[in-house]
C-alpha cells in the first residue's frame, strides 16, 4: 500500500507533472522537425505546437510561478512573439520553417531553464503537501483546459476544439482555467 501511495505522490508532483507536460512539449517539437509532409500537414503541427505552448505557459504562470512568488522564468517572451508572427503566416511563406524553428528553439530553451534551476528549487519553497495539491491542479486545468487535436487524429466533434492560435487561444485558455 505505501508503494502504491508514494507512486501516486509522485506522479502528482509539481515538478514531475510539469516535467511530463515538457515532455509533451518536446514531443511535438520533434515532430515538427522529423516530420516530412505536406504544407498543410505542418501547419497543422505548427498551429498544435503553439496551442500546446500556450496552455502549458497559462497553467504555469498560475500554479508554478504564482506559487513561488515569481513573474515567470522569461524564456517564453521571444516564443510568445514567434508565435504572433507564425500565426497568420502560410507554410509557402519562405519565413514559415524559420520561425517554427525559431519557437522551436524557444520551447526547448524553456523546458532547459525550468527544469534546471525553477524545479529543483521547489523542494526549499513548497511543502511536498503544497507540490502535490499544485500538481493535482495542474492536472486537472489540464483537463479543462481547450487543446488543439492533434493533426493526425480522425476529425470528430471535439475537432470543434481547433483555435486559432495566438491572443484569442490565451483567452479562452484563461477563460477556461478561471483565470
Amino acid at each position: 500500500m505505501h508503494k502504491i501511495m508514494t507512486a501516486t505522490r509522485r506522479n502528482t508532483d509539481l515538478a514531475d507533472v510539469l516535467t511530463q507536460d515538457h515532455q509533451t512539449l518536446e514531443s511535438v517539437c520533434y515532430e515538427l522537425e522529423t516530420s516530412v509532409t505536406t504544407p498543410e500537414h505542418r501547419r497543422q503541427l505548427a498551429d498544435h505546437l503553439i496551442t500546446e505552448v500556450v496552455r502549458h505557459t497559462v497553467v504555469e504562470h498560475r500554479y508554478l510561478y504564482q506559487a513561488i512568488g515569481a513573474d515567470g522564468d522569461g524564456t517564453l517572451a521571444e516564443a510568445e512573439r514567434t508565435m504572433s508572427e507564425l500565426e497568420n503566416r502560410s507554410p509557402a511563406d519562405p519565413d514559415f520553417e524559420l520561425l517554427v524553428n525559431k519557437l522551436i528553439t524557444g520551447v526547448r530553451r524553456h523546458i532547459g531553464e525550468v527544469e534546471s534551476r525553477v524545479l529543483p528549487a521547489l523542494g526549499t519553497s513548497l511543502t511536498e503537501r503544497e507540490r502535490t495539491e499544485l500538481g493535482e491542479k495542474v492536472l486537472a486545468a489540464n483537463e479543462i483546459a481547450p487543446r488543439a487535436p492533434h493533426p493526425a487524429a480522425p476529425d470528430a466533434p471535439a475537432a470543434g476544439l481547433l483555435l486559432d492560435p495566438g491572443a484569442r487561444l490565451i483567452e479562452e485558455v484563461k477563460k477556461a482555467l478561471g483565470k
